[in-house]
């Protein structure tokens, strides 16, 4: 399986990728929203682990994009936000 981990913490980025490539699954990480389009048009990974809180594109804003383009990738949202309407609403938007 193709995963892209879009995560701008450094240690959990690089925590995420290791144990994802230990499982044997092929995986990318990028550490800003421009970074991941840009990644998720040219491999068209299988998964996408999507932290909210990025650099220079913001993950909602990122989702959003994803689901105009009708990129068919499954997102799982990975985030520090406590906040339920966030989460409701990052379902709502196709997470």
């Amino acid at each position: 399986m193709r995963v892209l981990v879009v995560e701008d913490d450094r240690s959990l980025g690089a925590f995420l990728k290791a144990g994802l490539e230990m499982e044997g699954h092929r995986t990318e990480w990028v550490q800003d929203g421009e970074a991941a389009l840009d990644s998720v048009f040219t491999d068209h990974p299988d998964l996408i682990l999507l932290d909210l809180s990025l650099p220079k594109r913001d993950g909602m804003e990122v989702l959003v994009e994803l689901r105009e383009r009708h990129e068919d990738a499954v997102v799982l949202v990975v985030t520090g936000r406590s906040d339920r309407n966030v989460r409701v609403q990052c379902l709502d938007m196709g997470a």
